[in-house]
């Protein structure tokens, strides 16, 4: 299973995946609904 958290702020927000107990992968994108989307669109 995927696991997926934000750290939500209002300019730039944080977020790590893992899977299985392993990082999988981990950044930081600008707060708004086109990078959110481009990050989680086809994990669901």
């Amino acid at each position: 299973m995927l696991y997926a958290g934000m750290d939500v702020h209002k300019k730039f927000s944080g977020y790590s995946m893992s899977k299985e107990g392993e990082v999988v992968k981990r950044g930081r994108i600008k707060t708004n609904e086109k990078e959110i989307r481009e990050l989680f669109y086809g994990l669901f």
